[in-house]
């Protein structure tokens, strides 16, 4: 199964890609939610099985909000 991830920077999702073959990577601008609010790309990562990874720790509230983390 491949890993898959969802992350805030387009240039670290592009060196995931290139350099790992088993994981997939995602930039939140290829899909259209540079400018979404956290607990929107909290929702489309857990919708579509989505680990975020992210610098920014805003995320770690949304397990508070939302329920457990995408995984």
């Amino acid at each position: 199964m491949t890993l898959r991830y969802l992350l805030l920077l387009p240039p670290i999702a592009t060196l995931i890609n290139r350099t790992f073959k088993d994981i997939g990577a995602l930039s939140v601008r290829s899909v259209d939610l540079q400018f979404a609010k956290d607990s929107d790309i909290y929702a489309f990562a857990k919708k579509n099985q989505y680990v975020i990874m992210s610098k920014d720790d805003d995320f770690l509230n949304q397990i508070d909000k939302l329920g457990s983390a995408p995984h």
